[in-house]
């Protein structure tokens, strides 16, 4: 791809993911441009190759990442709208359907912009440990919705592709769900394990063995970030909390009642049914489907978005 060719992309916000998707972007050909309001993190995140620190032309650029913590997602959203009048604008946003209705509200023209959530990160967090691979073979949410422009979609899907993930189409709504239950509600059962080992005896830490290590792993990521994404996901993830505590309460009536020890058997062996799911197999049985959507007359995106 010579460089008269090349798409031009700015990155706001230059944490892990930002970054990582500079890096992707340049990898793949495109021209980066990065800008954070800490410069530092931009700077560290350009020495990694994910980016320059200079501003292209506004009407040059083709598409803008917003990499940005929730609360301000919609805030730069419509800035970004308004400073790249010809740019499709998209966000990395773990959350998708109060980012719209938010900017629904707002007096500005979201044919331009496409929301998308990359299913990928790590407990770790700055431009330190990003890294151009971050999104191989992993799926990245793509969420238009009924104005969004068909050619910006297209340009959201390309860099994704570009940045070697899965492309998945979804609703804003059936998005915020499925997070909910397999990202929001996993990371919230490893930060109450993580609170209740400060209970536990230390000579009992002892034993500990790398099982306790994997469930309480991502508990270690920002709990200012993490605060932000529940919260505004709260109505799904209260949904799945209830229905974790309902089959709590199942097990541990069946513990209680020491003749139920067939009922307690039945638990254990149920809900090991999840551990083998094959998850890549299920997901890409999934993908064919919600991608279809995308063709289906008026289905751009979530009923009444």
């Amino acid at each position: 791809m010579s460089e008269v060719e090349s798409p031009v992309a700015v990155i706001i916000g230059t944490g892990l993911i930002g970054a990582s998707i500079g890096c992707a972007l340049t990898a793949a050909g495109y021209r980066v441009h990065l800008r954070d309001n800490q410069v530092s993190h931009a700077r560290v995140a350009a020495g990694l190759g994910a980016g320059t620190l200079d501003s292209p032309a506004a009407e040059q650029v083709a598409l803008v990442a917003v990499a940005v913590p929730p609360d301000v997602i919609a805030d730069v959203v419509a800035d970004s709208l308004e400073r790249y009048p010809r740019a499709t604008v998209t966000d990395a946003g773990s959350v998708k359907a109060g980012v719209l209705d938010d900017l629904w509200r707002r007096n500005v023209d979201l044919a331009r912009y496409v929301g998308s959530h990359p299913m990928a990160g790590s407990q770790h967090s700055g431009p330190v440990t990003a890294r151009a691979d971050l999104f191989v073979d992993r799926s990245w949410v793509v969420t238009p919705h009924r104005r969004s422009a068909l050619d910006s979609v297209e340009v959201v899907r390309s860099a994704v592709v570009a940045c070697r993930a899965r492309a998945v189409i979804m609703d804003v709504d059936d998005h915020d769900a499925a997070v909910a239950r397999v990202s929001h509600l996993p990371h919230l059962l490893s930060v109450l394990m993580a609170g209740h080992l400060v209970t536990v005896p230390e000579g009992d830490l002892l034993l500990a063995g790398q099982g306790l290590r994997d469930v309480t792993r991502v508990a270690g990521s920002d709990p200012g970030l993490w605060q932000q994404i529940v919260g505004a996901n709260s109505a799904a993830v209260l949904n799945e909390l209830r229905g974790i505590a309902d089959r709590q309460a199942c097990v541990a009536a069946h513990l209680d009642a020491k003749p139920q020890r067939q009922a307690l058997a039945r638990d254990l062996f149920q809900h090991r049914d999840g551990v083998e799911l094959d998850l890549d197999r299920a997901g890409q049985r999934a993908i064919g489907g919600l991608d279809g959507r995308l063709n289906q007359p008026g289905r751009t995106g979530s009923g009444g978005r």
